[in-house]
């Protein structure tokens, strides 16, 4: 489904028609380069990057 809400983003999956949200979806992810099982580096990365943002948000805001 196309964007219809004036107040949400032009970007991403979810604003993609659906015929081509359909033709993503049937690769099963193969296609998008984000499966971690064969690039272990890449996931240790991106684990580093979740919790220094989620550092950073409980810092911003004083939770512990």
């Amino acid at each position: 489904m196309a964007n219809q809400h004036s107040n949400t983003s032009n970007r991403g999956f979810a604003s993609m028609d659906e015929d081509k949200q359909r033709d993503i979806a049937s690769k099963g992810g193969h296609e998008s380069g984000g499966n971690f099982a064969k690039d272990p580096q890449r996931a240790s990365e991106a684990v580093r990057g979740v919790v220094r943002t989620a550092a950073a948000c409980r810092h911003s805001t004083g939770s512990r």
